[in-house]
């Protein structure tokens, strides 16, 4: 059974490659819905009785959250128990996971912008972010070192 410190290597850093993908896709999931809701990770700590740095872990997929706190997540989020496993699979094989949340490398400056884009409320200015990031994403994509 795998403990928390497991997940830490010897200079307490969170060892990215122990963290299982379901944890991992949990959290990102978890860090998705409170960011749609506008909160910061201390309001919803505040709101499910734990400290704000429990939501960072349980964000991180450092720490597994537990169904009984899933659930209190989920009530205060306003967000279906299955959201936090939509778009799951099971590998090839059988014996892993596989998730987009969990193949791509979504950084802090990627839920800033979500964040920040959550905070825009006209459809066309939303629009017209979209296509420019598409535009540098596909620019980006096109002029990396091979």
């Amino acid at each position: 059974m795998r403990s928390p410190r497991d997940n830490k290597n010897r200079y307490g850093s969170i060892n990215m490659s122990t963290i299982h993908p379901v944890d991992r896709h949990v959290g990102l999931k978890l860090r998705e819905a409170r960011i749609s809701q506008g909160l910061s990770q201390t309001a919803l700590a505040e709101k499910i009785g734990i400290s704000f740095q429990q939501v960072q872990k349980y964000e991180s997929g450092a720490n597994r959250i537990s169904a009984s706190r899933l659930y209190d997540v989920s009530r205060v989020l306003k967000a279906d128990i299955r959201y936090f496993f939509d778009e799951i699979v099971a590998d090839e094989d059988g014996n892993g996971v596989s998730s987009p949340y969990t193949n791509k490398n979504i950084g802090v400056e990627d839920l800033k912008i979500v964040d920040l884009l959550s905070r825009v409320e006209d459809r066309g200015i939303k629009q017209q972010i979209y296509q420019l990031l598409k535009t540098l994403a596909e620019w980006d994509a096109n002029h990396r070192p091979a």
